[in-house]
C-alpha cells in the first residue's frame, strides 16, 4: 500500500512538473515571438530614420523669437525693448542722430544689425546665438583676457 501511495505521489509530482514546464515554455515562446516582432519592425524601419525621430527637421531647428511682435503684445520688458532698439536703431541712440551729444559714440549711420543680420540670428553673418558661452576669452592682439562686455563696447 505504501508503495502504491508513493507511486501515485510520484506520478502526481511528474504531472505537476510537466504542467509547470508547459506553462513556462508557452510564456518563453510568447516572449521570444514578441521580441522577434519588435526587432523585425525595427529592422524594416532602419532605412527610415524619421521613424525614430520625435520631431521633424523643421520642428527641431531653433527659431528666434519675433521680438517686434512680442513687444506689441507686451511680453517684453522695457529694458529688453531698449536693448533691441539699440541693436536695430544704433544710429538713433549711439550714432550721429543721437539727441544727447555725449551718446554720439558711432561715427556712422549703421546699426549693429547692418552686419549682424536678422538681429544677430542668421547663421554665417556674425550671429550672436550662443556668443556668451565663448567668453571670457584670451585675445592675443591685446595679450589680455576679454569679457563679453569688453567686446560689445569695443
Amino acid at each position: 500500500m505504501k508503495k502504491t501511495t508513493n507511486y501515485i505521489k510520484h506520478k502526481l509530482k511528474r504531472k505537476e512538473i510537466k504542467r509547470q514546464i508547459g506553462k513556462l515554455s508557452k510564456s518563453l515562446l510568447f516572449f521570444i515571438v514578441s521580441i522577434l516582432i519588435v526587432f523585425t519592425g525595427i529592422l524594416e524601419d532602419v532605412n527610415k530614420p524619421e521613424v525614430f525621430s520625435i520631431l521633424t527637421d523643421e520642428e527641431s531647428k531653433w527659431k528666434p523669437k519675433d521680438v517686434e511682435k512680442e513687444m506689441e503684445l507686451g511680453f517684453i520688458s522695457k529694458e529688453i525693448q531698449y536693448g533691441y532698439q539699440l541693436l536695430s536703431e544704433t544710429q538713433k541712440y549711439l550714432g550721429p542722430q543721437a539727441e544727447d551729444i555725449a551718446m554720439r559714440i558711432s561715427g556712422n549711420n549703421l546699426s549693429c544689425t547692418s552686419c549682424h543680420l536678422q538681429s544677430g540670428n542668421q547663421a554665417g553673418s556674425a550671429s550672436w546665438a550662443g556668443v556668451t558661452s565663448r567668453y571670457p576669452t584670451f585675445r592675443g592682439r591685446s595679450n589680455a583676457v576679454g569679457t563679453i562686455e569688453d567686446r560689445i563696447n569695443g
